[in-house]
This record gives C-alpha cells, sequence and structure tokens, in this order.
C-alpha cells in the first residue's frame, strides 16, 4: 500500500518495524502518544505531508500522535502558564511584520532583511524578560533551532542548541522528530533545562524534548520552556504529558492566547485575551497568524 494511503494504525506499524524502541504513554482523556526510537536514525519522509516538508527528516526519536488532533479550533481559555510580562508594543511588532501584505518580510531583499530585523528585535525584547529571574546553578538553557536559537544569539545567552521539528503525516496525526545522541544528553544530568523558543503552538517540541531524554536514559530533574508566546491549548497538552510522564517542569511565557487551526499555526480568535495588546487595531488581526513562521522572520 503506497504511503499516501496509510491509515493511522499502519504508520504506527510502519515506524514500529523501523524502531529500536517504541514507548507507549497513555495521556489521560486524550489517548497514546508513541515515541519510536533508534540510535541510527529513523526516516519519516515517506509518511509525511508534501507541504510540510521539514528540512531534515531522519530522527533517531520520532513522536507520533492523534491525540494533537483536538487541539485545534479551541477558543483560547486558562492555561497553566507562568507570565512574565513584557510591553503589548512588542506583540504588536510581531503580528504586524508576520502578516506583512505580500508576505514581504520572508522575502530576500533590502526591505525584507530590514523587517526580519525589526521583527527579531521585539522577540528578543520580550523573551529578555526571562533572564531578569536569576537562573539557577543548575539551570541549562536550550535553545531550539532555529526561532530560540536566533533570539539566544540576539541576546548573547549561552546554551546548547537543540533542533525539533514539527512532523505532519499523511494519515493525519501530529508528531516531531528530534536527534538527541546520548553523548549529547549527558551534559544534562541532574540538571534543570530551560528550553528557549519563540512560541508554543501544539506543545509538541517540548513533548519531543521529554520523549528523547527518555530514550537516552539520563536523569535530570526538570524540563520547562520560556516561549514569548504560547497558545493555551499546547500548554494544557503539554502539562498533560508531563504528569502522564513523571516529568517536572513549567510553562513559561510574555503572552497567551491564540487558537490552532487546522495546522496548528496559532492565530488571533474574536475572543482572544491577546487581541487588549493590540489597541484600535485588535479587529484587523481576527484569523490573523500570532507571530508567523518564526523560524524563518528571525533569520537575517
Amino acid at each position: 500500500m503506497s504511503p499516501e494511503t496509510l491509515s493511522p494504525g499502519q504508520v504506527i506499524e510502519a515506524l514500529s518495524y523501523r524502531a529500536q524502541r517504541v514507548r507507549e504513554t497513555e495521556i489521560p482523556s486524550r489517548g497514546i502518544l508513541y515515541n519510536f526510537h533508534h540510535k541510527g536514525g529513523i526516516e519519516t519522509r515517506p509518511f509525511l505531508n508534501d507541504g510540510h516538508l521539514p528540512r531534515i527528516t531522519r530522527f533517531d526519536t520520532v513522536l507520533v500522535s492523534d491525540t494533537f488532533s483536538p487541539l485545534r479550533e479551541v477558543k483560547p481559555g486558562p492555561a497553566p502558564v507562568e507570565i512574565v510580562p513584557a510591553h503589548p508594543s512588542l506583540l504588536y511588532n510581531i503580528s504586524l511584520i508576520a502578516n506583512t501584505e505580500g508576505g514581504l518580510a520572508y522575502e530576500q531583499s533590502p526591505e525584507g532583511e530590514k523587517l526580519r530585523k525589526a521583527y527579531l528585535e521585539s522577540m528578543a525584547a520580550a523573551a529578555r524578560e526571562f533572564f531578569k529571574r536569576r537562573v539557577d546553578g543548575d539551570e541549562v538553557i536550550v535553545p531550539i533551532v532555529r526561532c530560540g536559537a536566533n533570539i539566544a544569539n540576539r541576546l548573547g545567552v549561552s546554551g546548547i542548541p537543540i533542533e525539533v521539528k514539527r512532523l505532519s503525516f499523511r494519515s493525519g496525526e501530529l508528531g516531531a522528530g528530534i536527534n538527541l545522541p546520548r553523548s549529547l544528553a549527558v551534559q544534562f544530568t541532574d540538571k534543570k533545562l530551560t528550553l528557549l523558543e519563540g512560541v508554543v503552538a501544539s506543545g509538541s517540541t517540548a513533548i519531543a524534548v521529554m520523549a528523547a531524554i527518555r530514550n537516552t536514559g539520563i536523569r535530570i530533574q526538570e524540563v520547562s520552556c520560556d516561549s514569548v508566546i504560547v497558545c493555551p491549548e499546547g500548554a494544557k497538552m503539554t502539562a498533560d504529558f508531563r504528569m502522564a510522564s513523571g516529568f517536572k517542569g513549567v510553562e513559561r511565557a510574555n503572552f497567551v492566547g491564540g487558537y490552532l487551526d487546522q495546522n496548528w499555526y496559532v492565530r488571533y480568535h474574536p475572543q482572544d485575551p491577546l487581541r487588549e495588546y493590540l489597541g484600535a487595531e485588535a479587529d484587523s488581526f481576527i484569523d490573523a497568524q500570532v507571530l508567523g513562521d518564526g523560524g524563518d522572520l528571525t533569520t537575517i
């Protein structure tokens, strides 16, 4: 049977065949999250949507689950997030550039570069608030490539960057891929990891990091995440995974709100608490992306 016609069960079976180890995490009231591991890597390209292909498709840890699907199209609500306030104008600048007419900010032109620099400045200014708190001696900053790493570089924050790719499967599930060799992971032993991101959308990035750590067998104290923008549904999903898998940690954010569209991008909801930061132009942002592609827009 061709990959185009694979069902969710067939994708799970095919990846299980390619993995050295398969872990199943039962998330109460959500379902099962599958964690596939092979130290030589698992090629996911045959199972992914062509319109959402990441730059790399081979990972030593691959997550697949339909538990992410119900997160879409849900009105923003309360979320287990610690708020670290930033100036509202930063959110306005970020969204305005992300939704620039004609996608000018994404173009490789002098004007596009100018817009991306302004976008990165606003993201970094918001994220700088996280580093005003005392950093624990056991804390390791883990910037997520590309957006989190670009922010860290702009702020001069040292850390151990990791790349995590969101995976959109042809069978309808969402997942993530990450390469975390044990030779790198041992640097996290008995440490508190703080991921640095631009946005927490579905929560798949933080969950992938925790799943990969579980695969390496190392001990850590916790995995937390600092992000400029956190979608409530993604924060709740991450918290539920933590509880089901025994990880400690918290989500911290400058701004909390938005809903996930059918492609798991964060957009403004008509009843979104984020819109109070947008002033008189709030209505013009309804259903617009909150921050666009943070990786592209922070890359100069």
